[in-house]
């Protein structure tokens, strides 16, 4: 099964913390990962740090839910340190965008990502790796959807110096 995972860090190094978090997921997907640029973007939700975020496609026979404790393990490993606030600097941001064509609702995992097309950062890269997946929910490709994406902060192509 194909599914798609949003990475983004808000510390610097911002690009060392996520070439980290893919050296990882490489390890818990068996090397099945297929990698985007890296796009960088104002935070989003609050006023913070500067985003890098890139986006992972990833093949695999295990489920969301037998992942997803190992994803937020990831995180952990890393130095993510969960708070009441919603949006804030993270170290590590891990999110699980898409699992083929599912649909899950529930409490600790919702697939696909709530927000994600109304988010540059996430789309722009997606768009690189699935252009013409299919959204289960909103029935339209990636490519159609970060084109009509209302998000105004712009997700720009990270050059390193």
């Amino acid at each position: 099964m194909n599914c798609a995972i949003s990475i983004g860090s808000s510390i610097e190094p911002r690009d060392l913390h996520l070439m980290n978090a893919v050296s990882k997921l490489h390890k818990l997907f068996k090397g099945r990962v297929e990698t985007s640029k890296s796009y960088e973007s104002p935070s989003w939700g609050y006023d913070g740090n500067d985003y890098l975020n890139m986006c992972v496609l990833v093949k695999t026979k295990m489920q969301p839910h037998e992942f997803l404790p190992m994803i937020q393990e990831i995180e952990d490993e890393m130095g993510r340190v969960r708070t009441e606030e919603r949006y804030e600097d993270r170290i590590i941001d891990i999110d699980i965008l898409l699992y083929e064509n599912q649909i899950i609702e529930e409490d600790d995992l919702t697939i696909p990502h709530p927000r994600m097309h109304r988010r540059k950062f996430v789309m722009a890269p997606l768009t690189e790796l699935a252009p013409d997946w299919i959204h289960p929910t909103l029935n339209a490709p990636i490519k159609e959807l970060n084109e009509k994406c209302p998000d105004k902060n712009p997700a720009t192509l990270f050059e390193e110096i």
